[in-house]
């Protein structure tokens, strides 16, 4: 399962439109909809913005599946939490009443539960993700380059042998031309030799039928 499959699974949770989705987070009608049937996965840029305006989804969740799809309670921060209740409220996402619940729980205890140090330490984590993440998108992006250089030499390659064929082609045609040429002049060299001796053996008194016939040996 891909990262464009996990994140229809979490719209269908959330009860959010692909549509209404894309339009939100900036995409083309219809984007997410053509990468899925493509097959095709979801790009960097895509997936920073889906992070961005997703506050309680797991990023390792979305792109490698590990771990819940919803970030564990003390991971979002403070400023997620009101963002995200902002954006609730001015109804961008649908959030269950359950979550809900929660997520006002985290709002009330966050100051209590999490100290400086652990702030940091979940700041430092969803940073370890994001940035395995971008280094598995350039990877790929990489992989795809190199596919695409070594098709287009193979391509070059294969033109070349193309052009070698045909100029091999029209030398062959070229020489067997002179050599029907050479041909020709022969046979009329023969022809000429031909006639004159015939003409040598009436001069001297041979019948032409004879004359023929010793001509040809």
């Amino acid at each position: 399962m891909k990262a464009i499959d996990r994140l229809y699974k979490y719209l269908d949770y959330k009860k959010i439109k692909p549509t209404r989705f894309e339009k939100e987070i900036g995409l083309s009608n219809g984007y997410l909809g053509t990468q899925l049937k493509r097959n095709a996965d979801l790009g960097e840029s895509i997936f920073n913005k889906i992070i961005d305006y997703c506050l309680d989804i797991s990023p390792e969740w979305l792109l490698f599946g590990k771990g819940s799809m919803l970030k564990p309670p003390g991971l979002m921060t403070e400023a997620e939490i009101q963002q995200h209740d902002k954006e609730v409220a001015e109804g961008k996402w649908h959030t269950s009443p359950a979550i809900a619940e929660d997520l006002n729980k985290k709002e009330k205890t966050t100051k209590n539960t999490m100290t400086a140090d652990e702030r940091i330490d979940a700041l430092i984590r969803q940073n370890d993700v994001l940035s395995e993440a971008n280094i598995t998108l350039t990877k790929a992006v990489q992989d795809a380059i190199k596919t695409s250089q070594e098709t287009a030499k193979a391509s070059q390659e294969a033109v070349k042998a193309s052009q070698d064929a045909i100029k091999m082609a029209h030398d062959t045609i070229a020489t067997n031309q002179r050599q029907s040429e050479t041909n020709q002049e022969i046979m009329k060299q023969l022809l000429s030799i031909l006639e004159n001796s015939k003409k040598n053996l009436r001069a001297v008194g041979v019948p032409g039928a004879v004359a023929t016939r010793t001509a040809h040996g």
